[in-house]
């Protein structure tokens, strides 16, 4: 059942045995895998069914003390949540988003790397991540890249003891934003509020259990939910959010007896650091595994990290870089600047600089035209795609120079990176929350000697060269990060060190529960969301067994 909050009665009382808050990816997931446990379930969202002006304006955040820009364009509020944003250009393989699990040792308590260690294993976690696959509607399961090299796309002659062949999975968005908000709008028991904003948790007069939220809406409307138990799952930045301006039986925040909440922000970084210049320019024809292609039903791609060995001996932090193939520098030079000339058109700002860029770079234009004509046809989409796909040209060898190496880097868990509430406020008079993220040594540490091993790597294996730009950690892709906030609700066995325990419950509250990346201890260098769903379908068996 769908209801509109804004059509509601002004002051509306709604009860529920289970309130979710945000219909994203982990309150769907959560929604979903409860169906049929014979509760009543609300799951609130602010916004409708796609994003909307005035529901993104809540989105606003300061990033006014931060390495990281502030960014309002990388979360949604829609039924469906960032499912909205995932745009993983695939090279005609249609929308896809992208799903890796954390590796074993991203679980692992690492003594160089203070604030470490999940309060589980990755074993642990492993049949949910099965059952993850199922949820995301991905045909199959399984990591291991030996499972699907073939000889038109072997994996890299490297030592497998020292570098590795990650294997990433792409399934499509339209699980999150259509199929499981048509299923719950058809499920008994379940009713999907939208247009509501849960601006505030509310207690009893003991303080030590939620007895419900406010809900309000854009129109002025103000409605009370009235719930057993309550879970947020609306995100890294507004669940830390939500807890700290509940300050009315908690006066420091809900959760926040130690100062946790919002404390050790993560994303990942995304950045192109350096080039791998081939020895032998027929490697091209030889390295599809690591673009994205179809392996019978599954869409797949490989990256390369370190072992997790080498990481440790090393002391490093988790990276992977993906290898993006580039034609010579001239023809890059004409694309860029015909990049820069038509954005200026579509601006309707076009310049006598961007046009005379492209006259300077003209001797580039009829190998780009090649190069771009060939992989349209071959990617049947008139707009080609040269980062995804490019694996489809019959020969690639005969238009690349180099690889461009992406690299994702994870950020270390420190108590100084936080999500506070800031100086402005949204719509509702609530506070815009302040996002603090500094550059720290092991980050830099991590990305450069990743690099030189690698290098080293390359060169043994009779590859080719890895040339590291001098201002790598300057060529951010993501300037805000890479729109995984994480971290900011950390979960931990002792409440001096976390602000949920090992079954998602804010530590002191009975009944309160957080799901989503806001919960990951740390957050290796995966993309976040297969571990989301993964730990919202391990919370709906926890919620399943243990009494309302």
């Amino acid at each position: 059942m769908l209801l509109d909050a804004r059509a509601l009665p002004d002051e509306s009382t709604l009860d529920a045995d289970l309130c979710i808050v945000g219909a994203g990816p982990a309150g769907l997931t959560l929604a979903h895998e409860l169906r049929d446990a014979h509760l009543r379930i609300l799951l609130v969202e602010s916004g409708g069914d796609a994003p909307h002006p005035s529901t993104e304006a809540l989105n606003e955040v300061e990033a006014e003390d931060s390495d990281l820009e502030a960014a309002i364009d990388t979360r949604a509020r829609a039924i469906g949540g960032s499912a909205h944003r995932w745009n993983v250009f695939t090279g005609g393989l249609g929308d896809r988003v992208r799903y890796v699990p954390l590796t074993r040792q991203d679980f692992e308590a690492r003594a160089w790397f203070p604030g470490s260690g999940w309060p589980f294993t990755r074993a642990d976690l492993e049949p949910y991540y099965r059952r993850a696959h199922v949820i995301c509607g991905l045909p199959g399961y399984g990591h291991a890249p030996e499972a699907y090299a073939t000889p038109r796309r072997p994996l890299l002659p490297l030592d497998a003891s020292r570098v590795e062949t990650s294997v990433e999975w792409y399934g499509s968005p339209s699980v999150f934003a259509q199929r499981l908000p048509a299923a719950l709008r058809g499920a008994a028991g379940t009713v999907v509020l939208n247009h509501g904003t849960a601006t505030q948790l509310r207690f009893d007069a003991t303080s030590t259990a939620v007895s419900g939220i406010e809900v309000r809406t854009l129109i002025g409307r103000r409605h009370t939910v009235r719930a057993g138990r309550v879970v947020l799952a609306s995100g890294g930045i507004e669940n830390a959010r939500v807890l700290l301006v509940s300050t009315g039986r908690h006066p420091e925040g809900a959760g926040n007896s130690h100062g946790l909440v919002g404390r050790y922000y993560m994303d990942h970084l995304k950045f192109a650091p350096a080039e791998l210049v081939l020895t032998d320019g027929s490697l091209f024809d030889r390295t599809g595994f690591y673009d994205i292609h179809a392996a019978g039903r599954a869409v797949l791609m490989g990256k390369l990290r370190l072992a997790a060995s080498v990481q440790a001996s090393e002391q490093l932090l988790n990276a992977a870089v993906r290898l993006e193939p580039h034609p010579p520098a001239y023809v890059d030079a004409t694309g860029a600047a015909w990049h820069a000339l038509l954005r200026s058109v579509r601006r309707r700002r076009p310049t006598m600089h961007a046009a005379a860029g492209v006259l300077r770079a003209s001797s580039g234009l009829p190998r780009l035209l090649r190069l771009g004509s060939e992989l349209a046809v071959r990617q049947r989409q008139p707009i080609p795609s040269l980062n995804a796909g490019w694996s489809k040209l019959a020969r690639p060898s005969r238009h690349f120079e180099r690889f461009a190496l992406e690299m994702q880097l994870e950020l270390a868990p420190r108590l100084e990176n936080r999500v506070a509430l800031g100086s402005r406020r949204d719509a509702f008079g609530i506070p815009v929350p302040a996002i603090t993220w500094r550059w720290g040594e092991i980050e830099h540490r991590t990305w450069r000697r990743t690099l030189e091993l690698l290098g080293h790597e390359f060169r043994c294996a009779g590859l080719g060269e890895l040339r590291i730009a001098e201002d790598a950690p300057g060529r951010l892709v993501t300037p805000a990060g890479d729109n995984h906030p994480t971290g900011t609700t950390r979960m931990h066995r002792d409440p001096r060190c976390g602000v949920v325990d090992a079954d998602g419950r804010v530590h002191g509250i009975e009944n309160l529960y957080v799901t989503g990346s806001s919960t990951f201890p740390t957050s290796g260098y995966a993309n976040p969301t297969l571990t989301i769903v993964a730990m919202a379908a391990r919370l709906a068996d926890h919620l399943r067994a243990a009494p309302g």
